[in-house]
């Protein structure tokens, strides 16, 4: 059962997983989709299975509020659907119920709050579909997210309908380059 029908989520227990991921270290990310969270374990093959951090709630245990009942931020999460992360251990995580992709830089080595934001014009509160209307800015419950070796990372925009590839976001912005599924047409979705 859902947190081992327990009501406050542990470093332990998961509420309807829906993504994974590994970094070259081998630490496994969860996305915890209804506890609103990305919890991250040491090696599985090795490890207690004991999460170390999570992303999205304060502490590994006892909440499992979306934006921890609160207001959207680069240190909330909300019904986080997917997890990736790229070849630098940046970690990437659509959240489907923020209609946003936030970008974290190395969190399993340092904090827990997003340094990137997609889908929302670079506004860390906002979490509303479309903010300001389909465009290549935009996005409306991002389902997955995948990076490839240079370090592009594409985007299903599932209500828009489309797949969105974004060049070297680290380096240049959050503003997608590539559409697929809409023949080219960033405006074009819902």
């Amino acid at each position: 059962t859902c947190n081992q029908g327990v009501a406050a989520p542990s470093a332990v227990t998961l509420c309807t997983p829906t993504g994974i991921a590994m970094d070259a270290a081998g630490n496994l990310f969860v996305a915890d989709h209804y506890n609103h969270r990305v919890l991250v374990y040491a090696p599985p093959i090795y490890n207690d299975m004991d999460a170390f951090t999570v992303l999205g709630q304060v502490g590994v245990a006892g909440l499992s509020e979306c934006n921890r009942g609160g207001d959207a931020s680069a240190a909330t999460l909300c019904g986080p659907h997917d997890v990736a992360v790229d070849s630098d251990d940046n970690v990437y995580v659509a959240e489907y119920s923020n209609n946003r992709v936030l970008g974290y830089r190395r969190p399993q080595q340092s904090d827990t709050i997003a340094d990137l934001v997609f889908g929302q014009h670079g506004d860390f509160t906002s979490r509303t579909g479309n903010n300001g209307g389909v465009s290549p800015s935009s996005l409306e419950g991002p389902y997955a997210v995948t990076v490839d070796r240079d370090g592009n990372v594409y985007i299903a925009d599932y209500q828009n309908h489309r797949v969105l590839a974004f060049s070297q976001p680290w380096e240049t912005d959050t503003v997608a380059d590539v559409v697929f599924g809409q023949q080219g047409d960033f405006t074009t979705g819902e």
